[in-house]
């Protein structure tokens, strides 16, 4: 294949040939894009493979002449510039992203800060694509200020622009390295407001208030937040919150959040962990009459105590999964569920379930026929 020979020549020390392959190959991987389904995964790959052969040639060539690295960047960004990436930003910001490299060099420093500039100026609006081409292009200018001029200048500039949400998350992180936690939560309540409409970004910033709760030793808050992200089917929170609190306080705790879970009209998967969690087997058979299918992978948990009854759920889901079921594959499916309650229950009792559904079912052959080839 061209790029296992283009990344062959850059162990070879051969940047010219490496980086004259790679910038063959893409702009055709590029051009199918327009033209071609993508849905299977297989242009991407290439496009990827490309630009990092690409990234890795001009870390190579950086610690070259500066003629050869002026030549390779005028290539890499001549390549950039090209109209067939108007539509597909992303791979134009990894080109310029692999110019950063020369940039030591104060004309190309120069040369490549006026085009971010330029495409910059060249946004008009405000959209999806508008602010995330913004976002990108800004980025890409802190990376060359960052590298040259130093953090103090980058983190000027990251201040500059914390507006924009992949800023607001650098300057957030350096406050925390600063253990600066009241500057924290201040731009994580802005980043709430101004991002409310975007629910992942907000869960960023909440995210972030509980590093600096935490910090803080500001057990209300931490409770708080805790509690809103187990609501929102977080279990991973879950341990955290309990060690907030003392062996005696819990219980009180644990209650109001089963409750809070048990008003919902569809209950969501950490109610059950949090079942296993406290062992709370009593409520985790409550769950699976009301959930039968649930007894499938939840009977671990309740055999020991609640063996007869665990028996019971079982069959009863098995007898419903028949039910439901409409072809081969699926009367496969339920005679694995049958082979699997043997298993648990004994041969007696899945004897008698593979009995009475070869009566219930006899004008299903095919039915009849997978039933028959159990033991």
């Amino acid at each position: 294949m061209t790029l296992d020979k283009a990344r062959q020549m850059l162990l070879e020390e051969e940047p010219d040939l490496a980086i004259s392959l790679s910038l063959i190959i893409l702009p055709e991987v590029i051009k199918m894009l327009n033209y071609s389904d993508d849905s299977g995964g297989y242009i991407s790959p290439v496009i990827s493979k490309s630009l990092d052969i690409i990234e890795d040639t001009a870390y190579f060539v950086s610690h070259l002449d500066e003629s050869e690295q002026v030549t390779f960047f005028e290539k890499i960004l001549k390549e950039a510039k090209h109209a067939r990436y108007d539509d597909w930003s992303e791979w134009r910001f990894r080109l310029l992203e692999c110019c950063i490299h020369f940039c030591s060099i104060k004309k190309v420093r120069n040369k490549l800060e006026n085009l971010l500039e330029k495409l910059l100026i060249e946004l008009k609006g405000s959209s999806w694509s508008v602010n995330y081409n913004k976002e990108n292009i800004k980025l890409l200018q802190y990376q060359i200020i960052e590298r040259f001029d130093g953090i103090e200048q980058a983190m000027q500039f990251v201040n500059k622009n914390v507006k924009l949400s992949k800023f607001r998350e650098i300057a957030i992180e350096h406050l925390i390295q600063s253990d600066n936690y009241l500057e924290v939560l201040r731009l994580c309540e802005e980043g709430i407001i101004e991002d409310q409409e975007l629910r992942g970004l907000v869960k960023q910033w909440r995210q972030f208030q509980l590093v600096a709760y935490e910090n803080l030793k500001n057990k209300m808050k931490q409770s708080e937040l805790l509690l809103e992200f187990i609501y929102d089917n977080e279990f991973v929170y879950y341990s955290k919150l309990k060690i907030l609190y003392q062996r005696d306080e819990w219980p009180g705790i644990l209650e109001g959040i089963l409750a809070e879970f048990e008003k919902q009209s569809y209950i969501p998967t950490t109610y059950v962990d949090i079942l296993i969690e406290e062992k709370m087997s009593k409520k985790l058979l409550q769950y699976c009459r009301m959930y039968i299918s649930s007894v499938k992978q939840l009977y671990p948990h309740l055999v020991e105590e609640y063996l007869e009854e665990t028996r019971v759920l079982f069959e009863r889901s098995i007898v419903v999964e028949a039910e439901q079921a409409t072809d081969r594959k699926m009367y496969k499916q339920v005679c694995k569920t049958i082979v699997q309650f043997n298993k648990i229950f004994g041969g007696e009792y899945a004897s008698n379930i593979i009995s009475n559904m070869k009566q219930k079912y006899v004008k299903k052959p095919a039915f009849i026929d997978e039933l028959g080839k159990l033991k």
